[in-house]
């Protein structure tokens, strides 16, 4: 006699017989709709995942391996102030990736696929919570899934362990809340807290996650606007003091490790500016896979996007607010509501923190929007579409071509944003791949591994790596430090790296030489441990430089150079030799010594250059 099992999604069943006892574990059918958001979430990644292996490193990327590599995992790398930003968790994954796979841009995507995938399963949980099994909730998901200033700006790795932690803890908090809605639980409603606290330890920005979710209980309470602020408000006061420790602890960490700089306030017209940028010329067309070309991102999306981009998304957005307050009047007059005031806020913080220095220009750079865009998503949703509750209730038979429609109308709205988001992506990827930078760092890595003992002379990297308004982090020494390269060291054959990356050898521009030395055929003999004085013919530059001493010995020798500011210890090997020190500030003289007899022929000390042969 066989034993069959009730279909209780994940759940075990047990079946008791007079001879044993057989327990079945049953696993939750897929709906055909799970199926669909299955395979769009699977060829979003693929692609995703594809194009990152396809790029590099780029600026920002390099500094949080640098500090991963060089500063121990406490307070002053944790909680440091990152051009105003404290975030924890980025420099903990930097931290991490430093010292198990340095410079590994495959690992370093391996964590952003991770996240991304993280976001699609959530965000697939929350509509599902929220509306049920419906071929509708297809198209917010695809929204949230082909956005093409999330797939494109987190090519960026610094910037993606901004925005892509604070999507997922968005996610992960409404979906906690919502099931604690459904079902009051507090490890639900612990959970939601959890999620908020995980946001913020990459970006300041999670702290409007909390309001999100106070504006999503307000939306999904029943009654009318009062009766919903009372039932919001006074249905979970644990809750939202809860929320507001977390605030109050973060905005305290905050203020201490990185308080906030005055800035000029901005005027009527730069608002107004900015919000055309950010909402009406970068948001509103990625919402709908726009702006359909590559012409938005790099020089090229300083400029407003095409007249019938914005024709298009300006209309769909307006019919789609129409449609929200036409079907649902109070609910989706909410719901549009919260959304305004997330937009508002995020407005709000370019302009107080970053309109000063860059002006409203900085509206174009989809960095400042991307975060929104998921926001967008849901609440949409939630202005067209009934809540689950009300979705489940019995209705009436329908034909089937209406049945079809429900269908068809779907997949078509995610076959077409899938298009224009592909037209958007494929335009814009090839300016976010950064393969000059790759360039550069495997031509240096392919430099060390044909010559492990190669020393370089410490310079700028190229501005396709770093920008020199990086200032000390912009140095070779700090971009290499997590692979160990040594620089600036005593050696006989010191090399420097041209734009490209390759070491070239380098030759002394405004160069000060020594006085002729009055030992014949000797120059300067150095005697067992007695200091011999060197002097030049002029002073050099106060400035950083390459030192060149010729000598000769019959045996290896230690020894140090003396400067006002410096004292290198040396070696001096044996035979006929060139030997390159690296010193700063300004010297008429220097000081020599060596443990054994070393004859020193002449100095020269100049600015180095490469040689571009």
């Amino acid at each position: 006699m066989s034993c069959v099992a009730a279909e209780v999604g994940s759940e075990v069943v047990e079946r008791a017989r007079p001879d044993r006892v057989v327990v079945v574990v049953s696993i939750a059918r897929w709906r055909a709709q799970d199926i669909v958001a299955a395979l769009l979430a699977v060829a979003q990644l693929t692609w995703f995942g594809i194009e990152l292996l396809r790029g590099f490193f780029w600026q920002d990327d390099f500094v949080f391996f640098y500090l991963g590599a060089t500063q121990p995992p406490g307070t002053h790398l944790l909680l440091r102030n990152y051009n105003g930003h404290v975030q924890p968790g980025a420099f903990l994954v930097g931290w991490l990736l430093a010292r198990i796979a340095p410079l590994n841009h495959p690992a370093a995507v391996l964590v952003v696929v991770l996240l991304q995938a993280a976001i699609l399963l959530l965000c697939w949980r929350l509509l599902v919570r929220l509306f049920g099994h419906r071929w509708a909730v297809l198209v917010p998901f695809a929204v949230v899934a082909f956005s093409p200033i999330t797939f494109v700006m987190s090519m960026w790795w610094a910037y993606a362990l901004q925005l892509l932690p604070l999507v997922l803890a968005l996610f992960g908090a409404l979906n906690a809340h919502v099931a604690h809605l459904q079902r009051p639980s507090s490890w639900r409603a612990a959970q939601s807290l959890l999620f908020v606290a995980f946001g913020l330890a990459f970006w300041e920005k999670a702290v409007l996650i909390q309001p999100i979710i106070v504006g999503l209980t307000l939306v999904l309470a029943d009654g009318g606007l009062a009766g919903r602020l009372r039932a919001t408000l006074r249905g979970h006061p644990w809750l939202w003091l809860a929320h507001g420790l977390v605030f109050a602890g973060y905005a305290l960490v905050h203020l201490v490790y990185a308080p906030m700089e005055d800035s000029p306030r901005p005027t009527v017209g730069d608002l107004g500016t900015l919000v055309r940028n950010m909402i009406g010329d970068t948001l509103l067309p990625a919402a709908y896979g726009g702006p359909w070309n590559g012409d938005w991102v790099g020089l090229a999306g300083l400029a407003p996007p095409p007249l019938h981009v914005l024709v298009i998304a300006w209309t769909a957005s307006a019919a789609v607010v129409l449609a929200g307050l036409w079907r649902n009047r109070l609910r989706a007059a909410v719901a549009w509501t919260v959304l305004a005031g997330y937009l508002a806020v995020s407005v709000g913080l370019v302009a107080f923190t970053r309109l000063g220095p860059f002006g409203a220009l900085i509206g174009t750079d989809p960095r400042y929007i991307a975060d929104a865009l998921p926001v967008a998503a849901v609440f949409a949703a939630l202005a067209v579409l009934p809540p689950r509750a009300r979705a489940a209730e019995p209705e009436p038979p329908r034909s089937w071509s209406a049945s079809l429609t429900r269908v068809a109308v779907p997949l078509a709205l995610v076959l077409a944003l899938g298009v224009g988001a592909a037209l958007s992506i494929a335009g814009a990827v090839p300016q976010e791949r950064h393969l000059a930078a790759r360039d550069y760092v495997e031509n240096v890595r392919a430099a060390y591994a044909l010559e492990p003992d190669l020393m370089l002379y410490d310079t700028p990297v190229s501005p396709e790596v770093l920008v020199a308004l990086f200032g000390d982090n912009a140095m070779a020494s700090r971009v290499f430090a997590p692979l160990g390269f040594p620089f600036d060291r005593p050696t006989d054959e010191l090399r420097m790296l041209d734009n490209g990356g390759t070491p070239r050898r380098i030759g002394l521009v405004e160069a000060v030489g020594s006085q002729p030395g009055p030992v014949k055929d000797c120059g300067y003999l150095l005697q067992a441990d007695t200091s011999t004085r060197v002097p030049l013919t002029a002073r050099t530059a106060g400035r950083r430089r390459v030192m060149e001493i010729g000598y000769y010995s019959q045996h290896g020798s230690d020894g140090k150079v003396a400067l006002p500011a410096q004292e290198i210890p040396v070696h001096f090997q044996a035979g006929v030799h060139h030997m390159y020190l690296v010193v700063d500030g300004g010297f008429d003289e220097l000081l020599i010594r060596a443990q054994n007899p070393v004859c020193v022929t002449d100095v020269l000390v100049g600015a180095p250059l490469p040689y571009m042969n």
